[in-house]
């Protein structure tokens, strides 16, 4: 098995990598589906790619055998052993408690939409559901359903009701929710958290195109 400081290395480099490619290559020169795409794929193939025991070149396997380091009454110690292994321990915890702490921060809002559903009154639009709420400020779908605020313009009520349906038509929902899980099991990954930023922005700018493509100025 890879050693994790090795594996969070190649896992940065390969992330960086690939999104380098994205803005050099693939961002305004492609589709918005096939940036979409490429996206999740390269976070999800940066994140595999070092967990492959891929051999570079051949080379002869040598063993070495180091000195023990030894205490004051000539006995091997075994410090140094120790002090790896709980610091192998205290950096588990840390990520482990790094991935709970993203799960429940990604969680929240859908345990917060479900509640506002269950105490709002949903119609049906469609083939999705609608939910119009004071509560809601800010316009957003989740799943099957649209979240409305209260707007008394009936053009621009439309105009938003088209955006989300939008989102919901490319299945942008299960894409953010991939791109979340990435983002919580790779925390330390600064490059993951810049590719899930960029997705944001494809996916506002295809809603965005398809609302223009209505014949909406």
């Amino acid at each position: 098995m890879k050693e994790p400081f090795l594996y969070i290395i190649e896992c940065i480099i390969c992330s960086g990598l690939f999104l380098g490619v994205y803005r050099l290559c693939i961002v305004r020169h492609t589709a918005f589906r096939i940036s979409r795409f490429f996206l999740l794929l390269a976070m999800i193939g940066a994140c595999t790619i070092p967990l492959l025991q891929l051999p570079v070149w051949p080379s002869e396997v040598k063993v070495v055998t180091l000195p023990l380091l030894w205490d004051a009454h000539g006995n091997a110690s075994e410090i140094e052993s120790l002090t790896i292994s709980s610091m192998y321990h205290w950096l588990t915890d840390v990520y482990i408690l790094g991935v709970v702490v993203m799960l429940i921060r990604i969680s929240l809002p859908l345990f917060l939409a479900m509640k506002l559903e269950r105490k709002s009154q949903v119609m049906v639009h469609g083939a999705y559901s609608l939910v119009v709420s004071k509560d809601v400020q800010h316009a957003f779908s989740s799943l099957r359903t649209v979240y409305l605020p209260l707007i008394e313009n009936e053009e621009e009520e439309k105009m938003v009701m088209m955006h989300e349906e939008s989102h919901l038509r490319h299945f942008h929902i299960a894409e953010r929710w991939l791109m979340e899980l990435l983002k919580a099991f790779c925390w330390f990954n600064p490059f993951v958290w810049i590719a899930s930023r960029y997705l944001v922005e494809i996916q506002e700018m295809e809603a965005d195109a398809d609302v223009l493509h209505q014949g909406i100025d």
